[in-house]
Order: C-alpha cells, then structure tokens, then sequence
C-alpha cells in the first residue's frame, strides 16, 4: 500500500512470517504501466436507506462509552504454545447504537454437521467457504474494525448513494455493486502512472472470490472503494468509502483487506497462496535461521534512509536498498518474500505508529508489543534503539523464539490466512449493508433520435467478468494472428472441390 507519494510511518520487527507484513514492505514500487478503463457516466441517485435489522452474538450494554470485549484462545503448531489474552477494542457508543450494533451483524447457529467444530490452520486456513458460524468460531476477534465503523456509521447518519460518487477525485476511486450475487463495477477513475488498474483488479478479485465461494446469502450493496495508499488526501469532506487503511481520525472509512491478500505483479512476491507454499518449502526451524535483522526496500524517505543509516556495517543487519528499474547485482541485491523466513528478524517499515495506531489496517488490534502475548517488537521511528533490540534479543533466543511463537499463532496460523480475509470481506458486505441502502441494478436513460425522445432501460455497472475482460484488453490491446499466405487451388483439392 505504500508509494513514494504516500508514507504511514511507523517501525517493527517482526519474529515470524506473518506474511502479509512481509508484502507491506514492498508496496508501490513497482513500474507503473496502467492504463485507463472508461466506462458510461452513470447518474447519482438519492434513495432511502432500508433498515434491515438481526440478532447479534455480540453482548453489549447500554452505556455512553463501551467496549466490544472479545476473547479467543489458540494453539500454536510452533514448539511453544500459544498465548490465550483477552482483547478489548473500545467503541464509543450511544444507547441507541448500542443497541443497533447488538442486532445489525447476524446470530448464526451451527448446523448440526458443524456442532463441536475447530479451526485447523492445516486444513482450515485456505478454506474460502467459511461458514458465518465458523467464520465467527475461528476468527472472534476478526471484525473488531467492522464493529467500530457500523457503530460510527449508524451513530453519524446511514450511508446514501450521494455519498458514493466519484466526483471529487480525479482518480484512485473504483464504484461497485453486488447484486444478486453478481459483481458490478459502476464506475472507475484511474491513474494511468500509477498502481490504480492492478490495484483495482486485485481487490475486485478477492470480491468476486468471496462471493462465489460462499453458499450463503450475500446482501445486495453499492459501494466505493480506493485503490491508494491514502483514500481521502486531498478533500476535507468526510466520504464513506472503503480503504486499504485509515488514519485514526477518518472514523467514516472502512477497512477493506489489502490487495495483496490476493497477489503481486511480480515473481519476487506471486499470490498470497503461492507465497504460503514457498514459505513452508525453504523456512528453517527456529535455531537455524540466519541470527540477522532483514530489509530490502527503495529509499524513498526519511524513515528508511534513518533504517539504513542505523544499520550500515553491524554484523547484525542485512539491510539493503533496492533501486528498482535497475539489474540485480551485489549493490542491488533483490529477495524474494519467502526467502526473508530464513532470517530471524523481519524489519518491517510505514506500517503505523504502532504505540498509538496513527494507520489502522483490519488487523492491527491484533498487534501486541508487551508482555507474555506479545508477537512484535516495537522501536523507535528514527530506528535510534534498533540495535540495542536486536542485541537484546540475540542474548535472550527464549523471549525471541516466544514473540515468535505468538506472532505465529496469532497472525501466520490464523487472522492472516487467506479464511480470515474471506470472512472478513463477507462481514464486510453484512455490516455495510446494515448501513447502507438497497441498490439499484437498473436506470432509465433517454436519448433523443430524430427529434423524438427514446426511453430505455440500463443495466447501472458492467459485470465483473466483462470488466475484466474490458480491462485486459485495453491494457494490452489484441492483435489478430497474421493469416498464412493460401496456396493456389488444384489438383485433388480442386477436383473434390475443397477449394475454388
């Protein structure tokens, strides 16, 4: 999610491959070859939100500020066992959201096939047909961002479609509808120098995924979503949309799983399962890691040029600048995502401030920087303690390998596997819609032929497959095959007339 343009400061290690931080600190540096998709212009409409209202497993009093209180317990498939911690995600409520948030996310009940299930990261963790009810047995505390911005949401006024126009940005904004089960893209403004189409279609992939994978109801919704580091930089207005992350004060943004859930453009990463596999074919065990802090990344602020001025010449350290566009050689010394596993300590750069969560991606209440949890290492921004933390850890391999374990349990083995991300965009499409209204599939649209005004009827978005297929092709425009020369007529062929 990062670019040159677009920074979110903050610094980690991470003890274990959680792979997705892995992929964040590669984002956006990749050579920029999009292209535009037009599409029609497609009207605003204004129409009353539908109030649509269930049960709830969630337990919530009716106080003016409350806390969501989840807790899980897990087992690590690591040497050492998983920590088990109650987490608390503070929600300010009002009585009247209180009780909306109690009813607005479903109550679902085990079938009787499903009584007395567990999650099995083994088997388990890149199931996309999750279940409701497993989804909530497996991942409890999954949606703790979801529940924050349907309580804000239903507290500041519901969503209407005036508010999902692309109008006050000129690109980076993608507009999309679900209907009957169907993807529809509305409408779509991309930078043509920029991340935005691939972006697009990998975050509409993982849509449609959830979708298709699902045997459940799906609730019809129109939304906009942004495809950029920073989904709202240049307009003050409060726009509901949602976002690969959100600053902590752009409460009416939604946190959508990254694109990266889905794949890269590029074999140094591959897609998200390709990536898992080759983890498990070359990671060491524990003890036999390479003992060093790792990092490849452009140095495109101040943040990493501090990293690589820190660690410059430690022994400890393997941290390089990569310049993209250029040869690999011994000063550009690219690394695939799986092959940072072999190392013990993953520097992990512009994820956010994590003592105070300035970025907020759908996971990060998962981060723990103290205690017996804790599954990541914290320093400071300006990289000033990294040496005295990692020195601290290489003396003391049992509280390493423990961050290690925890970080394992709680992120590789379960809230970053590709089930997890599947649930959370179908809690997505539910808590949305609990705020939203009932979308329109259909406009009417009058052309004037010959003086006479014709009325007719049009589907409002393209069909995702169409889209796709739209977006391929004007990307990389098709070429016929050039047709062989034909040989002059004769002989049997001419004689069975097989030619003329």
């Amino acid at each position: 999610m990062l670019s040159y343009k677009h920074t979110r400061r903050a610094t980690l290690i991470c003890i274990a491959c959680s792979i997705p931080l892995l992929l964040l600190s590669i984002y956006a540096l990749y050579p920029h070859r999009d292209r535009i998709i037009g599409l029609p212009d497609i009207g605003d409409y204004e129409q009353e939100p539908e109030e649509e209202l269930e049960s709830s497993t969630y337990s919530i009093s009716s106080k003016a500020t409350q806390s969501i209180h989840l807790g899980w317990s897990a087992t690590s498939t690591s040497s050492n066992p998983a920590a088990t911690w109650d987490s608390t995600y503070g929600i300010p409520l009002d009585d009247q959201s209180a009780e909306f948030l109690a009813t607005a996310l479903g109550n679902p009940t085990p079938t009787k096939e499903e009584k007395g299930w567990e999650f099995d990261p083994a088997v388990d963790g890149g199931n996309y047909g999750l279940s409701d009810w497993k989804c909530n047995v497996a991942f409890p505390q999954m949606y703790a961002e979801l529940n924050r911005a349907v309580s804000y949401t239903h507290a500041n006024g519901n969503i209407t479609a005036l508010q999902l126009t692309t109008s006050w940005k000129s690109a980076g904004l993608v507009r999309a509808m679900i209907y009957d089960r169907t993807l529809y893209v509305v409408d779509a403004k991309y930078d043509p120098d920029h991340f935005d189409l691939l972006r697009a279609l990998a975050l509409l992939s993982s849509i449609e995924r959830a979708i298709l994978t699902f045997d459940g109801e799906i609730p019809n919704i129109e939304f906009t979503f942004s495809v950029e580091d920073i989904a709202n930089y240049d307009s003050a207005d409060k726009w509901p949309l949602w976002a690969l992350a959100r600053p902590r004060d752009k409460e009416e943004q939604w946190v959508m799983p990254d694109f990266g859930f889905w794949a890269w453009d590029t074999d140094l990463v591959g897609s998200y399962e390709q990536v898992q596999q080759r983890i498990k074919e070359v990671e060491p065990e524990f003890y036999e890691k390479i003992p060093q802090a790792v990092w490849r990344g452009g140095a495109l602020n101040q943040l990493r040029q501090d990293l690589l001025t820190v660690t410059r010449n430690q022994s400890w350290a393997d941290v390089q600048e990569i310049k993209w566009g250029q040869p690999a050689d011994e000063e550009n010394q690219f690394m695939k995502i799986a092959d940072h596993c072999k190392y013990t300590f993953l520097v992990q750069t512009e994820v956010s401030v994590i003592h105070k969560l300035d970025w907020i991606e759908n996971y990060h209440h998962l981060l723990v920087s103290e205690g017996p949890h804790q599954n990541y290492v914290e320093v400071e921004r300006n990289f000033t303690d990294l040496p005295e933390k990692i020195e601290y850890l290489l003396d003391n391999p049992e509280v390493t390998e423990r961050i290690a374990n925890n970080s394992v349990a709680v992120f590789r083995d379960r809230y970053l596997t590709p089930a997890a991300q599947t649930c959370y965009w179908r809690r997505l499409f539910r808590a949305w819609r609990s705020v939203s209204f009932e979308p329109q599939l259909y406009e009417n649209v009058t052309t004037v032929t010959n003086g006479r005004n014709n009325s007719e009827v049009r589907y409002r978005g393209m069909p995702w497959q169409t889209y796709l297929m739209v977006a391929l092709r004007d990307v990389q425009p098709h070429t016929p095959a050039e047709q062989p020369d034909e040989k002059p007529c004769g002989g049997w062929k001419k004689f069975f007339w097989l030619c003329q």
